[in-house]
């Protein structure tokens, strides 16, 4: 798992919160899963 990656998505969320509220929590749970694997 590459902080480039990581950043990159985080930066790609910062969009969907803007976008729609409830996808934050799809895309917490994918962070999570990313690192956890």
């Amino acid at each position: 798992m590459s902080v480039v990656f990581v950043m990159i998505l985080l930066r790609l969320g910062l969009y969907v919160v803007r976008a729609d509220y409830p996808s934050v929590n799809v895309l917490a749970c994918l962070m999570v899963s990313l690192v956890l694997c």
